[in-house]
């Protein structure tokens, strides 16, 4: 069902010269442009008192409230029908949610958000599709409904586990349904399937990247079990079939702005009201146009919050000196709900997806981390595995006795398999951790590779919130995983796999409300607004989400079902299902 996005208001702002100028400078280092934004100040009209009542307002544990009352973008009031309609005139809205659970807005504490938009108005997505059949027809539909050789790009987020013929489709099969069109498939980052005709695009004499993309191709490996069943699947790093990725042709400005807009208005209908966004591959500075250009006339129906990845390798310092030097000031005439919140998670390139770093790669990044300590900067980064992580960990205890990293909310992403002893020792020096549902996706496959039994306790989420450690929920979508936050939740909560294995120990899953806290409050911690966002208290945002089921009473498998009734991001209505039986 498409959403139903309210336009904000427009709000146009006037700047100094010294700002302009810091505009100007930085537009050419991240590629925005700010050239528009120069307006006279227009006063907003006073907004009107919003109550929601007859609902089941989340405050904590077993304690829930009957009515909220927003004014202005805060939280102003929550307490009894009564109470909250003794502060409403004729001109206040009043909401009867009869009944309906109220939670915090959602914060996806690590989701690739602005690269997923870039792309969603053009690309085929698989997510939540249950059979391989459908997932085709899907293909079929795209190639009937577009031009003749236009792409066809499925860039991840789905398993052959989700299928109910659990496997992956075939070359034979891709060209019978794509009527012509070449098409591209990426399964996670470990491989690419590739149709008859996109390898002659790729190898045709005209295209003008044809020896850029032979040296990819050839980096690519074939699987002998998996293609002796005619799938053609080709295998490789994660760098190569990102650098195979960026052959493909890209969407204009118009399809990348449009598709940003719609992206974001799936989120809100999934009660998603901010996000962490770490960057990632195929994401060059001026991937930020669109959200920028969506910020400036206040249609950010988003709070994003942005990590800047290291573009060049080698001058990965520099290159943070520059961005941050020049983005200072920025905050002063951005909307509130778009900010850089640090580097990452690409920090130094030597050190990003290496499981076996040099002491020369791991003193790079020690000089760039004591940089970013010594400037206050938050810093997130990407590790996967529990066996390789004290590489990062050394250096990280190496920069704290030089430079605390206390409250400086750096975090570690992924790290499924963390031991207790490496969570203990990134509570030490004050390390967060960002936890995914990849396990729901991946877990069979992931114990297979560690050769780990199912009922290994991991992920460890109850020890590390025991520990007293900040933990928080994300997807890591939108090519790993599905950007759903239900299912994600559902996932920490029962452990089950997509295909229904249960993995982990049940000893380590927190329950509905620690899983709830762990993609709200906790999320906004991380970049200091844990005292702002994330809870439903006076005071707070009014980034709220109205529930089409009851989060806290559902049966179990029934939580990755539930959708938004209403969302509001900083109390504007930005989505409301149209069809609130749903």
């Amino acid at each position: 069902m498409k959403p139903n996005a309210i336009t904000p208001l427009k709000v146009h702002k006037t700047y100094s010269t010294k700002v302009k100028n810091w505009l100007i400078l930085s537009a050419f280092l991240i590629g925005a442009d700010f050239s528009v934004a120069q307006a006279p100040i227009t006063k907003l009209k006073t907004p009107i008192t919003i109550a929601l009542i007859n609902g089941k307002i989340y405050r904590s544990e077993n304690n829930y409230a009957k009515a909220l009352l927003i004014k202005d973008s805060l939280i102003e009031s929550v307490g009894t029908n009564d109470e909250i309609l003794s502060h409403t005139d004729p001109t206040s809205e009043v909401i009867d949610l009869k009944g309906a659970t109220v939670i915090p807005g959602l914060i996806d504490s690590h989701i690739h958000a602005i690269r997923a938009g870039l792309t969603y108005g053009v690309e085929v997505s698989w997510t939540g599709v249950r059979s391989l059949s459908s997932a085709l027809e899907l293909i079929k539909k795209k190639a009937a409904t577009t031009s003749k050789n236009q792409w066809i790009i499925i860039a991840g987020g789905w398993t052959e586990n989700q299928f109910a013929e659990h496997r992956r489709p075939t070359k034979a099969e891709l060209d019978r349904f794509s009527l012509g069109h070449p098409v591209y498939i990426q399964h996670f980052y470990d491989s690419i399937l590739l149709s008859s005709s996109a390898i002659k695009v790729l190898a045709d004499k005209n295209f003008s990247n044809k020896l850029h993309s032979h040296e990819l191709l050839s980096r690519l490996t074939e699987d002998p079990i998996l293609n002796s069943k005619n799938s053609d699947w080709l295998y490789g790093s994660s760098r190569s079939i990102s650098d195979v990725y960026n052959l493909l042709p890209e969407p204009n400005s118009t399809q990348r702005l449009r598709g940003t807009q719609d992206f974001i208005a799936e989120l809100n209908s999934l009660g998603i009201t901010g996000v962490l966004d770490p960057g990632g591959y195929n994401l060059p500075l001026n991937s930020y146009d669109a959200v920028k250009t969506l910020s400036r006339k206040n249609k950010l129906n988003l709070k994003i919050r942005f990590s800047v990845c290291a573009p060049r390798k080698g001058y990965e310092l520099i290159d943070f000196q520059e961005i941050i030097s020049n983005l200072a000031g920025i905050d002063s005439i951005e909307t509130a709900n778009l900010k850089m919140n640090g580097i990452g998670e690409n920090v130094t390139w030597g050190m990003y997806n290496n499981e076996n770093p040099t002491n020369l790669e791991k003193d790079h990044l020690k000089t760039v981390l004591l940089w970013a300590a010594k400037n206050r900067q938050t810093v997130t980064f990407h590790w996967n595995n529990n066996a390789s992580v004290h590489h990062l960990l050394e250096v990280l205890e190496a920069v704290n006795t030089e430079q605390s990293l206390s409250n400086l909310r750096w975090s570690i992403a992924h790290l499924s398999d963390a031991s207790e002893e490496s969570l203990l020792r990134m509570k030490a020096i004050d390390i967060g951790w960002l936890i995914q549902n990849n396990l729901y996706y991946q877990g069979e496959n992931f114990m297979h590779k560690k050769g780990l039994d199912r009922t290994e306790p991991i992920p460890r989420v109850s020890t590390a919130i025991n520990l007293g450690m900040n933990v928080s929920a994300g997807t890591d979508a939108h090519r790993v995983m599905s950007y759903n936050p239900f299912v994600a939740l559902q996932w920490f909560v029962d452990g089950k796999t997509v295909d229904a294995m249960i993995l982990g120990a049940d000893r380590e899953r927190p329950s509905r409300e620690e899983a709830l806290e762990m993609y709200s409050k906790n999320s906004a911690w991380f970049s200091f607004e844990e005292n702002k966002r994330g809870k439903l208290e006076p005071g707070f945002a009014a980034d709220i989400a109205v529930l089409s089921k009851d989060y806290f009473t559902v049966p179990t498998e029934e939580i990755s079902s539930i959708k938004a009734l209403f969302t509001f991001v900083d109390g504007r209505l930005v989505y409301k299902r149209k069809n609130l039986k749903q």
